[in-house]
């Protein structure tokens, strides 16, 4: 089983209802703690045959910290686990393992194309009568390269330069 994680942070989501019975407006904020922004997991097997669930979208469930006020009933962090999902951003899959006849693996993990640079952890763990019998991880850095890599850089380091550039890109895109 393999698994790639992103760090866990705090979220703060809108709560949307309507106000006076016309408009809709933000009428409160959940605060949730150690949500991952990404968590991605592939096995050789659906994780509930191998008693994995502890590794999988459950237990991110379970580790999801919620702070009030009260959400008349709605399970949040399952909520929110499906909102990241149809993002691409959580994901369980059951055919990214490939076990070998002697004993190694090759691992089938696609990332999204909307990962953010930053700091991650692939982990990978060897499971026997459904307990991890041996774990390994490393970190892997994400970075942008090519042409977004250069506008980032042209807009951090030469705002004047990129905010004349953009405007011209927008003129011309306008006129076309």
């Amino acid at each position: 089983m393999a698994r790639f994680t992103g760090a866990a942070d705090d979220l703060a989501l809108r709560q949307k209802g309507k106000a006076f019975g016309l408009l809709w407006m933000n009428l409160g904020t959940v605060h949730l703690h150690n949500v991952p922004s990404v968590f991605l997991v592939a096995s050789s097997r659906p994780l509930p045959q191998i008693n994995g669930g502890d590794l999988g979208l459950s237990a991110v469930r379970g580790s999801i910290q919620v702070q009030e006020p009260k959400s008349d009933g709605l399970d949040i962090p399952a909520e929110l686990i499906k909102l990241k999902q149809q993002d691409g951003l959580y994901r369980e899959t059951a055919e990214g393992v490939t076990v070998t006849g002697n004993g190694g693996f090759s691992v089938n993990l696609p990332i999204p194309s909307r990962l953010s640079p930053g700091a991650y952890t692939l982990e990978v763990f060897a499971l026997r009568n459904g307990s991890v019998c041996g774990s390994i991880s490393a970190p892997v850095n994400v970075k942008l390269v090519g042409m977004p890599a250069w506008i980032d850089n042209m807009a951090r380091n030469n705002s004047l330069l990129y905010g004349i550039l953009s405007t011209l890109v927008a003129i011309v895109g306008g006129l076309a």
